[in-house]
């Protein structure tokens, strides 16, 4: 897109509230640089700065002074070019590496408030300054010099720090000031223009159609020049290229003569940039930031980025697929069917309602009194006998069977740990989450799954003794007296065990329940209709399976709420998309 000096000055500000959507949205993408990876990261930082550059330039419009940089590698006497172009010395040039510290820049005092706004150049601090720039490292910036005589009133005419800077900070202001360019002083010499760094440099002044005038200082032999000359040539660089031979008799401080050849064809170009050329140089700023933006997002992140969502989606459909095959395992991998247990436990709560109103378990506890005080006060004090624990075999098969459901539970959630980090592994935006520190911790230790078990059986048993209190509530005469019945069966049981021991088997509780409990258990169950037995046990099983889901759910969840907040962050891809068309329409009618 060719943006034309007359469409930038009528349509400038049309771009700019579309710009500062597509640059929001942008920015938040900047956010997710541990799915994204650190390249992408990096573009969109890129392309974040690109929309400041843009909205700056859009926002100053045509009336905005252009910014002539001057540039180059370390040594090749760019400072001493910049003075000699402002006929005095405002950047310390000598022998020291590095010594321009911060780029120096010489306005006109009505362009200063300009230079001094935030949107130029963000993140610098604005120094002014009188007279010859002094570097400070502790407080770095661009130091604004004012010059009232100025004789291009209309330009910004600034001096960098070195591109090769030993100094990272150098070299990124030396970047930054080439970005944010309306116009180039590439300055090398017979030494330092074969550099890759000075290549890098000319090779971005192409590309991105900046205006540039090159020039080789030092020349002591004719031959360096020819030959940079041909290089750009084989490089299909087609810029004007100055020389300025070497001048030994020239101190640090001394400036070129003003009628050098060089320096007098600079002179002559910053006046045509200061004139008529101005308002292109702007609207070439314009369409180089605009073209860079326009060539990353096509190209390159939004493309990607529906790579990056592809894959974050895709991750968590497989860990909710392997939630769901483990939801479907359950039935195969608890060690037991609980519908038998939890029948026998049902019937045990109901007996244990029905014996609170049984006058028949006076007989039995007096029956029972004469060895129970022997046992308590003497034989357990002797030593002889051990008091019963009191755990019935109803229980303690409960406790059986829950110990091997607790650890069929940890293995299966175990094994559904290894199945998701595979996952992950195997998946690029996965496999960089999986790097995160919080990741091992999302899954389940072995006590939690324990934990979380048990509390899923205890909520099952508190539904147990629920149903209990229901179906006796909705019991019938006939199934009532069914229940009377299995007590008296009960005690006729008891008392022919006590005349055919002598009465000495019933004083053991452990053994007689034992003998007894599955009688009573078996007569009081053969009370229940088929249909509610089989009703509560498919409740049952229907319940306790639940229970285990939700465990395997809870894991799930885990993983799922860690890749949320990348899916959230893609999640207004189409918005980008569509705020970039509009986008597009907007600089259209720069052209």
């Amino acid at each position: 897109m060719n943006i034309s000096p007359k469409g930038f000055a009528a349509h400038h500000r049309q771009p700019i509230e579309t710009l500062s959507d597509v640059r929001r949205r942008l920015s938040d993408l900047v956010r997710l640089e541990t799915a994204v990876g650190s390249e992408l990261a990096e573009t969109l930082t890129a392309l974040v700065d690109t929309a400041d550059r843009l909205t700056d330039r859009l926002d100053q419009g045509p009336d905005a002074p252009a910014l002539i940089v001057v540039m180059g590698a370390t040594g090749t006497g760019k400072s001493k070019l910049f003075n000699s172009l402002c006929r005095t010395v405002l950047s310390p040039s000598g022998y020291k590496r590095p010594t321009t510290l911060d780029p120096v820049l010489l306005t006109s005092p009505e362009h200063i408030d300009r230079a001094e706004r935030p949107g130029f150049l963000p993140g610098y601090a604005k120094i002014r300054h009188q007279g010859m720039a002094e570097f400070d490292p502790d407080q770095r910036g661009l130091i604004l010099v004012q010059n009232n005589h100025s004789q291009w009133p209309d330009l910004i005419l600034a001096d960098t720090p070195d591109f090769d800077s030993i100094l990272d900070e150098n070299r990124q202001a030396a970047s930054d000031m080439f970005l944010r360019s309306d116009a180039v002083i590439f300055v090398t010499d017979a030494v330092k223009y074969a550099d890759q760094v000075s290549w890098d440099y000319l090779e971005a002044i192409h590309l991105r159609h900046r205006a540039a005038i090159l020039l080789v200082n030092r020349i002591k032999n004719p031959l360096s020049l020819e030959d940079f000359q041909e290089r750009l040539r084989a490089m299909g660089i087609d810029r004007e290229v100055l020389g300025i031979r070497d001048r030994q008799d020239l101190g640090d401080a001394d400036l070129f003569p003003p009628d050098l050849e060089g320096l007098r064809r600079l002179v002559d170009a910053l006046n045509e940039w200061n004139g008529m050329e101005r308002m292109a140089l702007l609207a070439g700023g314009v369409e180089s930031d605009w073209a860079s933006f326009n060539d990353g997002l096509i190209r390159l992140v939004l493309p990607t980025m529906e790579k990056v969502a592809a894959n974050t989606d895709g991750l968590e459909t497989v860990v909710a697929d392997l939630g769901e095959k483990a939801e479907e395992r359950l039935s195969e991998r608890l060690a037991v069917a609980i519908s038998g247990e939890m029948k026998n436990s049902l019937i045990n709560q109901i007996q244990q309602l029905f014996l609170r109103w049984d006058l028949l378990k006076y007989p039995r506890r007096l029956m029972a009194m004469p060895f129970n005080a022997l046992r308590d006060h003497v034989l357990v004090p002797l030593g002889i006998m051990k008091r019963q624990s009191g755990t019935k075999g109803l229980e303690r098969e409960l406790d059986r069977l829950n110990e091997a459901n607790r650890q069929a539970m940890v293995t299966m959630i175990a094994d559904l740990n290894r199945e998701i980090h595979g996952a992950f592994r195997d998946n690029i935006v996965g496999n960089r989450l999986a790097d995160l520190s919080g990741f091992d911790a999302l899954a389940l230790s072995p006590d939690n799954v324990r934990a979380g078990y048990d509390q899923e059986r205890a909520d099952l048993e508190a539904w147990v003794q629920d149903q209990a209190k229901v179906l006796v509530q909705g019991l019938n005469l006939g199934e009532k007296m069914t229940f009377y019945l299995a007590q008296v069966v009960y005690l006729g049981l008891f008392i022919s065990i006590q005349v055919h021991t002598g009465g000495g088997f019933s004083f053991f509780d452990g053994l007689l329940d034992s003998v007894l409990a599955p009688v009573l258990s078996k007569i009081t169950g053969s009370a229940l209709s088929r249909d509610k037995v089989r009703a509560f046990e498919a409740q049952a099983a229907q319940r306790h399976i639940q229970g285990c889901r939700d465990i395997i759910q809870s894991q799930i969840k885990a993983y799922r709420d860690f890749i949320q907040p990348v899916q959230a962050g893609l999640a207004d891809l189409p918005g980008l998309a569509r705020a970039f068309d509009t986008l597009t329409t907007r600089f259209e009618k720069l052209q």
